[in-house]
């Protein structure tokens, strides 16, 4: 992917404290293509090279972004992209990153069972052609683990948003492809789960997608919301499970 030339310099603003300094540069890199979903940022030392800055300051700004949903930092691997920021202009977006857990999936699953039902009726072969090629991902390939979860991941939201593209209606689209970007890889930083749990819960998420694929290519709008509904229901009990052993731990 080529990228695009920073917009700004690497000075930082006055009145701007030099963490949020960072931080503001980051988020434009994502926002500019610099850093793509599941891109692992450089080392603390090569970003406090890169802004002149110590560690200590770029320790806070990783930790804004760790708020924001961002980055999720990975013990013994690195920081990884895991989200793009909202708009600054959307109240709508800042909404969503502000809500809770539980307000986000009660949002996802009205809006993604609704575009299920739309992709069954509007969907083209190219639209299934896009949402079985999301199914290869569940392959495991050579590299680590972690880069497989990550292939696995943005297969995800390729596979949601490919369903939501096939609603042919664009604001059900746009919606669902930001919602989607505020998502965590929640289980990334758990890598001693990840060997033990991983593979069965994708196996399920697949699954799941599959059966969604199948509803949608019989233009069964019924059955694509009822699929629609298992699987983002199941995922959000499963995402809570994991949440609270994390909790436990």
């Amino acid at each position: 992917m080529q990228r695009a030339e920073r917009r700004t310099s690497t000075s930082a603003k006055p009145r701007q404290s030099r963490g949020q300094f960072v931080y503001s540069q980051i988020v434009e890199r994502i926002l500019d293509n610099e850093y793509d979903m599941g891109d692992r940022l450089p080392t603390e030392d090569e970003l406090a090279r890169q802004f002149s800055v110590s560690r200590v300051t770029v320790r806070s700004a990783l930790s804004k972004l760790r708020e924001r949903r961002l980055v999720v930092s990975v013990q013994g691997s690195g920081n990884y992209i895991c989200g793009l920021p909202p708009s600054e202009t959307s109240a709508m977006l800042s909404a969503l990153d502000e809500g809770s857990f539980e307000n986000i999936f009660e949002f996802r699953i009205g809006l993604e069972t609704q575009a299920a039902a739309l992709a069954a009726q509007n969907r083209s072969e190219a639209h299934l052609e896009r949402m079985r090629r999301t199914l290869d991902a569940r392959e495991p390939q050579t590299g680590s683990v972690i880069e497989w979860l990550i292939r696995c991941r943005l297969a995800d939201l390729e596979f949601h948003e490919a369903v939501a593209d096939a609603s042919a209606n664009p604001v059900v689209s746009t919606l669902v492809h930001s919602v989607g970007a505020l998502f965590l890889m929640p289980w990334l930083s758990r890598k001693a789960d990840i060997e033990q749990r991983l593979f069965s819960v994708t196996e399920h998420v697949f699954e799941e997608h599959t059966m969604i694929i199948n509803a949608i290519a019989a233009k069964d709008s019924d059955m694509a919301r009822v699929a629609m509904q298992f699987h983002l229901t199941h995922s959000q009990q499963r995402t809570q499970a994991w949440n609270t052993s994390a909790e436990q731990s």
